[in-house]
């Protein structure tokens, strides 16, 4: 089984590949250590006095790894672990491959959910990719003629370090320009510290109590504070906080988005404002197109698939996060609401969710996602059965919460004490189904009906079966397995069965 991190105790053996003599060519490196902040990263290291680090990198940035594991192992008296291929995703924290070496600190390199872990100090290093200003800053001004235009502009977190020039530049004509910052969410002890809160916002919080973000302007806090204390209005998305001018509100605006049309950051947004629309300069292109938003649909499609909820008699817990601070609650909380339902619920932890693990379990028609916000949003259509989200299931089951309400991706939301908790209540109306066109029986009554009673021909008992029992599926089933033929097949004595290795069994001739 391969090991789930990697050392440099010697780094004699590193030298002796290609690809790394590459990375660690003379002059790379004053660029490497601008690009991961990596002095920030070795005095955090130091200040906390840990012992053993983690570092976790998403595929795209694997070329400059091993780069940063031996400035960081040269620079500090730490143990340095380069982990392997992540649990579940790029954007979450990979605990459980940091506690196979004990770490003490996990440094999370690239994009990230920004979500508190629940075990391990973490530090999260965004990085800072290439970005021509001025040709962002032309691409606005080009696309924005007017001066008194309202326009968002936020960018995907590896682009956020140049967010403070590009604001610098184009507030003197854009005076109603509004600067998202990243948001932190909440955390529940002082693991982390957060080097830039916006002020004007609910992510501020003490210092202590917060993440450390690495990625930000020092000054990009200072001028976007002057201009958010001017006015009381923010808005906030699941990641972004936006301050609002007097008397305006969020739908009044236009966007401007520095990073790919396919991120998860800009889907997000649109999912909490879809009436919105504007522009997304891509930096890998250097093109600024309109916003081409299907937005609308998929919810469309989200909507299907509450009723495809309602529905659904047995459903499926898949757990997408085992580092996120909150997902036992969560999953308990699921489980709870299912049950006041009276249906039935599995909790299934597989790793990375694709197709084939899932088509697995067919007796399941609907399974919940419980991951991270940005990995939370998985497109279904090449899987058997349904995938949803926390949200989807509230809005399924509980009375008290309305579709249309601003889309939730973060399930701690949810949760009593979230910004967008509803005390949950059981529908007690019988309701038709919008996919089947049948009526949907109210599973909170008592069960009554004629085919629930079935006779016993060995004990004349009779025996009551719930709708939704393992049993009552099974008599339902087309094919029930092999056919099992009991007291037909004769017994006999055990015989030794085939020994050796696939290439050549012993019972084979040479």
């Amino acid at each position: 089984m391969a090991s789930a991190f990697y050392t440099t105790d010697k780094p004699e053996l590193l030298a002796s590949y290609p690809q790394i003599k590459q990375t660690l060519k003379a002059g790379s490196s004053e660029n490497i250590k601008e690009k991961y902040d990596v002095n920030q990263c070795v005095q955090f290291i130091k200040d906390n006095g840990v012992t053993k680090v983690a570092l976790q990198f998403p595929d795209e940035m694997l070329n400059d790894a091993v780069a940063v594991t031996e400035y960081l192992q040269l620079q500090t008296d730490a143990n340095i672990y380069l982990l392997a291929d992540t649990s579940y995703g790029n954007y979450d924290v990979d605990e459980v491959a940091a506690q196979h070496v004990q770490a003490d600190l996990i440094i999370h390199f690239g994009k990230a959910s920004l979500t508190s872990t629940s075990k391990t100090k973490t530090l999260f290093v965004l990085g800072k990719m290439n970005l021509s200003i001025e040709e962002v800053v032309a691409s606005f001004k080009q696309v924005f003629p007017t001066s008194e235009s309202h326009v968002f502009i936020f960018a995907e977190s590896t682009y956020v370090h140049a967010l403070d020039e590009i604001y610098k530049q184009l507030l003197p004509s854009y005076p109603n320009l509004s600067l998202g910052l990243l948001k932190p969410n909440e955390t529940e002890n002082d693991r982390t510290a957060c080097s830039n809160p916006c002020t004007e916002c609910s992510c501020t919080r003490d210092t202590e109590e917060q993440q450390t973000i690495s990625g930000h302007s020092p000054n990009l806090t200072t001028s976007v504070t002057s201009n958010s204390n001017e006015n009381s209005n923010t808005y906030s998305t699941s990641k972004y906080c936006f301050p609002l001018n007097e008397n305006k509100s969020p739908t009044e605006y236009s966007l401007f988005f520095i990073g790919s049309n396919e991120s998860e950051d800009l889907k997000m947004f649109l999912f909490q404002l879809p009436t919105i629309t504007g522009y997304v300069f891509d930096p890998d292109t250097k093109t600024c197109n309109s916003t081409v938003s299907n937005i609308k649909r998929q919810l469309a499609k989200k909507y299907y698939l509450v009723e495809k909820l309602k529905d659904a008699k047995t459903i499926g817990i898949v757990v997408g996060t085992l580092g996120m601070a909150g997902y036992l609650e969560i999953i308990e909380h699921l489980k709870h609401i299912i049950s006041l339902t009276k249906r039935k619920s599995y909790t299934f932890v597989v790793g990375k969710i694709n197709p084939a693990k899932l088509a697995n379990f067919s007796e399941i028609d609907v399974f919940v996602v419980v991951a991270c916000p940005e990995q939370t949003n998985l497109d279904s259509s090449e899987y058997f059965k349904p995938l949803v989200t926390p949200y989807e299931v509230e809005v399924a089951y509980n009375a008290n919460r309305e579709w249309g309400e601003p889309y939730v991706f973060n399930f701690r939301d949810l949760l009593p004490g979230g910004s967008s908790y509803v005390e949950f209540s059981p529908s007690t109306e019988e309701t038709i189904s919008l996919i089947t066109g049948e009526i949907r029986n109210n599973l909170n009554e008592n069960i009554n009906g004629d085919n629930q009673l079935e006779v016993r021909s060995n004990e004349n008992a009779l025996s009551v079966f719930h709708p939704n029992s393992s049993v009552y599926r099974y008599i339902g089933s087309t094919w029930k397995g092999l056919e099992q033929k009991l007291g037909e097949t004769e017994v006999t004595l055990a015989e030794d069965g085939r020994s050796g290795l696939p290439v050549h069994y012993s019972s084979e001739c040479t």
